[in-house]
């Protein structure tokens, strides 16, 4: 996908670049944003202390929905 999104073959080492850094960030920061938002709902009674996973399901769904928006050729890219 990164290839395709690349503007050009001259700038396709940058695109990469900048996806393993966005990768590496988000696997770092994921694990920290869950458990704060897991010791916050526990600590305010937030939901019964189950507003983690409330906020959590929001996400994926968000995400799922954004994958609708991805054009045909993906779609068929990941499928095969």
């Amino acid at each position: 996908m990164v290839q395709d999104l690349s503007p050009s073959k001259s700038a396709l080492g940058a695109m990469n670049g900048l996806a393993q850094a966005v990768s590496s960030a988000s696997r770092a920061l994921g694990p920290w944003v869950a458990s704060s938002l897991y010791a916050v709902s526990l600590q305010h009674h937030l939901a019964g202390g189950n507003a983690v996973y409330y906020i959590l399901l929001a996400i994926v769904a968000g995400g799922i929905r954004l994958s609708f928006t991805l054009p045909k050729q993906f779609h068929l890219a990941l499928a095969s």
